[in-house]
């Protein structure tokens, strides 16, 4: 992990001195690269935890992560200013450096290996099962993995143009966009922190997965159809109520599709389609932005999010893995 967040400061670091597009872009393939230590702390949180706390240990981390679109928004915001004109988002960049390598630094200090030098051995002596053979091998584990593209794409597509149309249709700057995403990130927060994990002792966790996505729904949905602050505000809180339900519990699912010998596959493979998505979701909403309407992103990420809802059935139905051998289906 700190390997990680050390290579993630030093994208940031480009990111501040890049002057031309091609150099940005280097910059955030690279950043890409360095990007799996979210994988990485996911597994270590099933290792950690039991079957029973599993969830509770998943939804932690996401309020983790949460936390983080609290403070990095309305920090950004701030340091950025609130005029597109003169925003000196250089200083984001240089401000987001540091805080990755503090990460870097209390990762190397205080996160302790889980595995044991016997255990090691054991999983190197292991038949080495590639991801692609994982999911040949488990259709739930495949389902589960489409879905989470399909979701985080569609949550991508309102993400990456909300931006551009709070500008463009209610006259927000950098600042008001970055006060708007705290929210986000403080509802987030508490979902996962407290709030998600109480639910899934009453309710199933394929049951707040589908809850989750329809609550997004309903949030893509009210922005879509009323171009106005208050249905911007309202459709964050309740696209966040939905993601704080999603997260969580969609992990949850895959890390029992997993044994101990390839449960860092297994959610590498979850956040690797989490990544797609949000390649994929940008991409989608600046065409359908511009080729069709501000709205459209909304409304084609409703639709998609809407759609992927009847994979979870298929997903829920297949049997917890045995770890992998060597006859298991390539």
């Amino acid at each position: 992990m700190g390997f990680a967040a050390f290579g993630s400061a030093l994208s940031y670091l480009i990111i501040a001195e890049a002057r031309s597009i091609e150099m940005l872009a280097v910059a955030r393939l690279f950043g890409g690269f360095m990007a799996g230590n979210i994988a990485i702390a996911m597994a270590y949180a099933t290792d950690v935890s039991t079957e029973k706390t599993r969830a509770q240990a998943l939804g932690l981390m996401g309020a983790a992560f949460g936390l983080g679109f609290v403070v990095g928004p309305g920090l950004g915001g701030v340091v950025a200013g609130n005029s597109p004109d003169w925003a000196d988002f250089e200083r984001v960049a240089f401000v987001g450096a540091g805080m990755a390598a503090l990460s870097g630094v209390f990762a190397l200090l205080f996160v302790r290996e889980t595995v044991s030098k016997d255990q090691r051995a054991a999983n190197r002596a292991a038949p080495r099962v590639s991801a692609l053979d994982l999911l040949r091998a488990r259709p739930g584990l495949a389902r589960l993995v489409t879905m989470n593209a399909a979701v985080v794409t569609s949550a991508a597509m309102m993400e990456s143009s909300f931006a551009i149309w709070a500008g463009e249709r209610l006259g927000w700057g950098p600042l008001d966009v970055g006060l708007g995403f705290m929210l986000v990130g403080v509802i987030v927060a508490v979902m996962q922190a407290g709030l998600t994990g109480v639910l899934v002792r009453r309710f199933s966790e394929a049951s707040l997965v589908r809850a989750g996505v329809v609550i997004y729904v309903a949030g893509l949905l009210l922005m879509a159809a009323w171009e106005h602050a208050v249905a911007a505000y309202a459709g964050l809180a309740i696209t966040s109520v939905g993601m704080g339900l999603f997260s969580p519990s969609m992990n949850a699912l895959t890390s029992r599709q997993a044994s101990e010998a390839d449960r860092g596959t297994v959610m590498g493979l979850a956040q690797s389609s989490g990544s797609v998505g949000r390649i994929l979701g940008p991409v989608c909403a600046g065409g359908l932005y511009v080729a069709v309407a501000p709205a459209a992103p909304f409304v084609a990420g409703a639709i998609l999010m809407a759609l992927c809802i009847f994979l979870i059935a298929g997903a829920t139905a297949a049997p917890a893995p045995a770890a992998p051998s060597a006859g298991e289906p390539a």
